[in-house]
């Protein structure tokens, strides 16, 4: 199974519903290798072939089925959250009630919550 890690929703999904595709042929493979192992010696030199190729066929489909994850774009996430950020203060900024002290507290942790949530320094 290929890392998912640092991908996007959308594309693990895709890479999951082609794997779940694959669910049957991969059981199959897995259930003719288990027959050939347990044959032994008198597994013939064909049989062997036969089933390597079948797990030769499937190894290539599960790495096509690898090439539906993407990146997840991180200029693009750094950019909505800064996006985000920029118009929280902006709405502070304009909030009439609130105090100087108060606005500066309240940057200040939009500011930090915008770090913490920047996956992608």
């Amino acid at each position: 199974m290929a890392d998912t890690t640092g991908k996007t929703n959308d594309s693990i999904k895709a890479y999951n519903d082609e794997v779940a595709k694959l669910s049957e042929e991969l059981a199959a493979a897995k259930q003719a290798a288990k027959n050939l192992v347990a044959k032994g010696d008198n597994a013939g030199e064909l049989e062997a072939y036969r089933v390597q190729a079948k797990i030769n066929k499937l190894k290539s489909k599960l790495a096509e089925a690898a090439k539906l994850l993407k990146d997840i774009d991180k200029s693009a996430a750094k950019k909505e959250v800064e996006d985000a950020a920029k118009k929280a203060t902006d709405a502070i900024v304009a909030n009439n009630d609130l105090t100087p002290e108060q606005k500066e507290a309240a940057k200040a942790k939009v500011s930090e919550e915008a770090t913490k949530s920047n996956c992608c320094n």
